[in-house]
């Protein structure tokens, strides 16, 4: 959030610095990313009329403006611009004025004239974001004032990062609050003088999904003039603030949403207006918005809507039917106070993240919302006029949300301080903060949360709140004594990191994530697995536990698929949680190995090499050396099974002895292009704990003997996979056949071998005791021989 100092001492007039000022912000737990000036470093200058234009006489490129800077003193400035016109007012540097850079303004003899002084750009000024255009100004600009007086540009521009659990400092009566709990000043009671109806018009409030919006404000007022100029005051506040000016009756509105934190629509209501309907939309409920884009809007959305067509999407942005124009002669004032929940989508899917969407995701102060009504009812008359109409509010109290009743124990509160805060203190600092203390004893208070902190839920919310405003500075440190000891090394952790070695020396680089994540992200590649939402966020965005690693490996290659890399390998591990009713609270936590490749195998930077893009069976060597160095290979069973959000064709589980303990493949195709990948994305997942139970290496004794080798050629339909066929073979004897493996394999389109393959098998023969003969190697083979005919109707390669 970005404001003014100057407007935030207009409610918190503080004798102190600009330094003090954001060090006390921190200490409130609001962290200041930036302060900047106005303006650039500028003095002398001042507001002039265009009096006169001439062309030079000696050179048609350059004009002389006649220009009167107050006092009636007037001067002449000799430029090459084109846009200023007579009767224009325009900000004007005379001999003296000192400009960005310390530039000094001197006379300038141009072709025997000279020039006293120049008109201003924006660029010249220091204000770069603008670009190099003249500064015109309103016509009721006053002649000779300085432009530091008319703009107030003695002012800074103050950026704050707010945490989720702070969304009431969004606005600036929000943050001028907790500089009065700062600096020991009691909060001030707001009050304003409610506005007497002229006309009896009024609207009828519908709440069609109170448990979304269980209360709204709204008031007509009629026969307003929005062809009046913004002031400049309030435009400078809105720009100050981030935000540009549209016109008299929006900046009025925004800028009382951005002074109280309080989210406030208006409606064009020269259109039909008897009723006002807040609901949630039909799929695929149709409207276009105020850019002109029609969108199509899924079920469930929040809108705002008379009894025929859509006013407002998701409570913050208009429709072409509701804009508010300069032609518009009637408008409808509202505020929605909306009670939702993290899992249910009904805002900023189509508007994005802004000042609206965070309030009503968070919650903003239901008790300011008549205040704001007549407060920008009483700016809206003073500026553009018009008759007001009665307040109009509806409230659904069965969905209405209250504030929480909450009992602080004195023993938590002692345990959780680690050290014993005094009890006219604690209650002196409860009301500070705005709390109502029902009931207080030796044992402990009974509080009831502000109507503002939607965040306080627990005891310990309120422990935190204690302890922010006595100070952390003011907590004394205490040394502890803890003895340290060397726990022994388990298996689980040896087997992790050698596995993770391993991926490493394969140029894969390990990453570590937020447990949290994008509910949306995995529902599209889970969209079966039910999600786990935590209570109090960080954002929406990281608002649902993972099921998987997935995720946020994706989120990781985006970054840096960005960023021009074209060689991603990245791994990572750690715990997923799923539901599982046989466990505490129904949730499971699993401990998984992932991994992500992306690109080309060299990256391309190899000129005597003919490089290749990463692709399935790669992928499937990395996991095989993974079973490898752990000494399981020989028991890993790749099945061809249909796995959601990886290609079809391109995806298998791995078993283990016949246990399930992840899968790989390609994501698919939809997916890929959802997330705008360049080249095919291939990962893999491991359940550890699965993966740990399988046996591992067992140490036996080798043959002395020699071993014996015979080969097999059949023919088998393309769909038979390999691996049944290796598998097949090693069952037929266990103990004298010790391995298995192809060594050829041939498919060929001819109308003979279509749909088929010719798979040659290799057979290791070995005894422990002896030299195995042919006869009995013999026996074997062709016991192989007619298994594979029977099982797969393989037939025998001449």
């Amino acid at each position: 959030m970005e404001f003014s100092e100057r407007w935030l001492k207009e409610w918190v007039n503080l004798e102190i610095n600009t330094i003090t000022l954001c060090e006390q912000l921190t200490e409130s737990g609001l962290e200041v990313e930036s302060v900047k000036c106005i303006s650039g470093v500028f003095n002398d200058v001042i507001i002039g009329k265009v009096i006169s234009c001439e062309i030079h006489p000696n050179d048609n490129m350059w004009k002389i403006f006649f220009i009167n800077i107050g006092c009636n003193n007037n001067i002449h400035i000799i430029s090459k611009i084109c846009n200023v016109k007579i009767g224009m007012k325009v900000v004007i540097a005379p001999i003296g004025s000192i400009l960005p850079d310390k530039i000094v303004i001197k006379p300038i003899n141009i072709e025997g004239y000279i020039s006293e002084g120049i008109i201003c750009s924006f660029f010249d000024l220091g204000m770069f974001e603008y670009g190099e255009k003249i500064i015109v100004l309103p016509d009721n600009a006053p002649v000779g004032v300085d432009l530091h007086k008319y703009f107030l540009l003695n002012d800074n521009i103050i950026k704050l990062s707010v945490t989720p659990n702070r969304f009431d400092c969004l606005g600036i009566l929000g943050i001028a609050r907790e500089l009065y709990i700062r600096n020991n000043i009691k909060l001030p009671v707001l009050y304003i003088k409610p506005v007497k109806s002229i006309i009896n018009d009024t609207v009828n409030v519908i709440l069609k999904a109170p448990n979304i919006c269980p209360r709204y404000f709204c008031r007509l007022i009629k026969n307003i003039s929005n062809s009046i100029i913004t002031p400049i005051w309030i435009v400078e506040k809105l720009r100050r603030s981030n935000i540009k000016s549209i016109n008299a009756i929006v900046d009025i509105v925004e800028y009382v949403s951005i002074e109280l934190g309080l989210p406030l629509h208006v409606f064009n209501a020269d259109i039909t207006v008897d009723n006002i309907i807040l609901r949630k939309s039909s799929l695929n409920e149709r409207t276009t918005l105020i850019n002109k884009e029609e969108i199509i809007l899924d079920k469930n959305v929040f809108v705002i809507s008379n009894n025929h067509s859509i006013l407002s999407v998701e409570g913050n942005i208009n429709t072409v039917i509701s804009e508010v124009t300069t032609n518009t002669k009637n408008i409808l004032v509202g505020s929605a106070f909306l009670n939702i929940s993290l899992d249910e989508k009904v805002i900023g899917k189509y508007t994005g993240k802004n000042f609206y969407t965070n309030c009503y995701e968070y919650g903003v102060d239901f008790n300011l919302q008549e205040y704001a009504i007549e407060y920008v009812t009483n700016l809206l008359m003073d500026i553009v006029g018009g008759q007001s109409g009665p307040l109009v509010s509806e409230t659904d109290y069965s969905n209405f949300c209250v504030s929480r009743k909450i009992k602080l124990s004195r023993d938590r509160l002692n345990k959780v301080l680690g050290f014993f805060m005094e009890d006219d203190l604690v209650k002196e600092n409860l009301l500070k903060l705005g709390f109502r203390v029902i009931w207080c004893s030796s044992d402990y208070w009974q509080v009831e949360s502000p109507s503002w902190r939607f965040d306080i839920k627990i005891e310990e919310d309120v422990i935190g709140e204690l302890v922010r405003i006595y100070g952390y500075n003011n907590i004394s440190s205490i040394s502890y004594v803890g003895k340290m000891f060397i726990s022994n090394i388990n298996d689980k952790y040896e087997l992790l990191k050698k596995t993770k070695n391993l991926l490493v020396n394969k140029g894969f680089y390990e990453i570590i994530t937020y447990s949290f994540i994008d509910p949306n992200m995995q529902s599209m590649l889970f969209p079966n697995r039910k999600q786990f939402f935590l209570s109090n966020p960080i954002s929406k965005e990281m608002s649902s536990m993972r099921t998987s690693l997935l995720p946020g490996l994706l989120n990781i290659l985006s970054y840096n698929q960005d960023r021009q890399r074209d060689h991603i390998c990245l791994f990572e591990s750690g715990l997923c949680f799923l539901e599982d009713k046989n466990c505490i609270l129904g949730v499971s936590q699993n401990f998984y190995l992932s991994g992500i490749a992306y690109g080309y195998i060299y990256g391309n930077r190899f000129w005597d090499k003919t490089d290749k893009r990463i692709d399935f069976f790669d992928m499937k060597g990395v996991i095989e050396s993974i079973f490898e160095i752990n000494g399981i290979l020989k028991n890993i069973d790749f099945r061809s099974e249909s796995i959601t959000c990886l290609h079809v064709q391109k995806s298998a589980n791995i078993y283990c002895n016949g246990k399930l303990i992840g899968y790989f493949g390609v994501l698919n195709s939809y997916l890929s292009q959802y997330f705008k990948y360049t080249y095919n994305v291939v990962m893999f997942e491991i359940f550890w704990e699965n993966f740990l139970s399988c046996d591992s290496i067992t140490i036996k004794k080798f043959s002395r003997f020699p071993n014996s080798k015979r080969d097999i050629s059949i023919i088998v339909s393309k769909n038979v996979p390999i691996n049944d066929i290796i598998k097949t073979c090693k069952d037929i004897d266990i103990i004298k056949i010790v391995d298995v493996y192809i060594f050829d394999l041939y498919c060929d389109n001819r109308a003979i071998m279509k749909n088929k393959k010719s798979v040659g098998v290799r057979l290791i023969f070995e005894d422990m005791h002896k030299t195995l003969i042919d006869s009995e190697i013999n026996v074997i083979v062709k016991k192989c021989i007619l298994k594979l005919q029977k099982k797969f109707q393989a037939v025998l390669r001449n």
